[in-house]
């Protein structure tokens, strides 16, 4: 990393916020020992809870002991009892999924399969001879690979290394345009990661959505979340790419004659599948068909109850336990508690864990604070259509997060925004999970500053990005992809 990077966020600095972050968790709300406005005296200690840990994960990127904090600041305040805590937490079903899943998909990147999936698509036949084909499948290799893993870092990281194989074998230089183009593109296709809303770290913030929700009598809707998502991440590159040949006129006739299978790494063994990666990717492909199906799984069916008692999370731990007692030459075929202590990210644990109660209760009825949020923003949102909201959502998400780390922004705006759209599907019936969706996704367009994402650095520091690419281009890239995900956000909330 940098200098710039290290020094984003002094040190001297983290002292200061520790203390206002717990100031504003257990003393905010002796300032209003009677609440205000339509805020009860309860909600105000739990506003401030939710100020106080958001502070500390915008300006100081801690996020494990603020979640820890705030769970326990929760408990203090006498919000919940010590029991309905831990079993809101530890015990709720997108915590226990996420834990399961995350260990299989860890099992499944240390297989290597991602890799050799990476592998056939850009070999693809329908690639030769024709660049911008081979630039998109490219893109979505990323993509498909972002989504396998669940992780931006670990994607760019496999991915970098791959594109600078195919601007070698090319004969491409490091300083043409093309390349710096690839390289963000790259690190856009991270956004495969956020794709799939029943593993990864965005979990954190659908957690949110879902207690908004439920608090208005509605659920949320994985189905449309998938669709849409994917639908923006497709549209983001078909767009993008055409940019690359016909706006930015990049110079493409080395890839008009470039075969990728040359390259070292593409030959027959290395493109084979193994067992053990086969197995692990039709146990993903298991559950994921699984949760999808419930989509379309007739509910007077009369097996659906036992179908459906399953629900997304008892069919990982179920294709967890499945691998475990499959043995192969005398040792399990996935080593459960090996891949559980390698790959349960407890940082992510703990904020599924804080921000869902915490999200779950501003949006409640009772603490004031979802009636006193509505009565500061219904000037300029309480008649706004859903055009409008998406739109809003999708622009201040967007470069908000080019600014700041993604999470808490996406934390914030989850929590003021979500009402709204649950009071527009009510209403009119457009799918308000859709508006979740583009306000987690724009949270991921970020790359224009250090702060703007924790593996910004993987892009920012690269010898070929310079600044005025940054804010020329790149600024170019933030325009598009703010106009797509208006677009069809707003679409496939209507249709969906």
């Amino acid at each position: 990393m940098s200098e710039l990077a290290k020094t984003k966020k002094p040190r001297s600095l983290y002292p200061m916020w520790t203390v206002i972050a717990l100031f504003m968790m257990f003393g905010f709300g002796l300032l209003f020992p009677n609440g205000w406005a339509m805020v009860t005296p309860l909600g105000a200690k739990i506003l401030g809870v939710f100020v106080g840990a958001l502070l500390m994960t915008i300006f100081t990127n801690q996020t494990f002991w603020p979640a820890l904090m705030a769970l326990f600041a929760m408990v203090f305040h006498g919000y919940l009892t010590s029991g309905a805590a831990m079993t809101g937490w530890l015990g709720s079903n997108t915590v226990v999924q996420f834990i399961f899943l995350m260990a299989l998909c860890g099992a499944l990147s240390d297989s290597g399969a991602p890799v050799v999936i990476a592998r056939h698509m850009i070999n693809s036949r329908i690639a030769k001879g024709r660049p911008l084909v081979f630039i998109f499948i490219y893109f979505m290799a990323v993509v498909v690979v972002g989504a396998l893993l669940s992780t931006g870092t670990a994607t760019i990281l496999l991915m970098f290394p791959i594109w600078d194989g195919i601007r070698q074998a090319a004969g491409y230089k490091k300083e043409d345009p093309l390349c710096k183009l690839m390289l963000l593109g790259t690190y856009l296709g991270a956004i495969g990661a956020y794709i799939l809303p029943f593993k990864g770290v965005h979990l954190a913030t659908i957690s949110i959505v879902q207690g908004i929700m439920e608090n208005y009598g509605l659920t949320f809707d994985g189905g449309a979340y998938f669709i849409s998502t994917t639908a923006v991440t497709i549209g983001l590159f078909v767009v993008y790419t055409l940019f690359i040949g016909f706006v930015f006129r990049c110079d493409l006739k080395p890839l008009q004659s470039f075969d990728v299978s040359s390259m070292e790494g593409m030959d027959k063994d290395s493109m084979k599948f193994d067992r053990r990666q086969l197995v692990l990717l039709g146990a993903l492909g298991v559950g994921i068909l699984y949760i999808l199906s419930s989509f379309f799984v007739p509910k007077t069916a009369s097996w659906y109850p036992v179908y459906n008692g399953l629900g997304s999370t008892w069919v990982w731990i179920a294709i967890v336990a499945v691998l475990c007692l499959i043995h192969v030459d005398g040792k399990p075929f996935l080593d459960g508690p090996g891949v559980l202590k390698n790959h349960t990210m407890w940082t992510i644990v703990c904020l599924i864990g804080a921000f869902s109660l915490l999200g779950g209760a501003i949006s409640s009825d009772d603490l004031g604070i979802k009636a006193w949020i509505g009565s500061l923003l219904e000037p300029m949102l309480g008649e706004a259509s859903w055009p409008i909201l998406v739109i809003t959502a999708v622009v201040i998400a967007t470069v908000t997060t080019n600014f700041m780390n993604g999470m808490p922004v996406s934390f914030a705006l989850s929590t003021v925004m979500m009402p709204f759209a649950c009071n527009l599907q009510l209403s009119s019936g457009i799918n308000g999970t859709v508006l979740g969706a583009a306000i987690i996704f724009c949270g991921q367009i970020a790359f224009m500053t250090y702060g703007a994402m924790v593996y910004a650095a993987l892009l920012l520091d690269r010898e070929e990005i310079d600044q005025k690419f940054i804010w020329t281009r790149g600024s170019i890239t933030v325009g598009i992809y703010i106009v797509v995900a208006s677009i069809l956000f707003t679409l496939f909330g209507y249709i969906l």
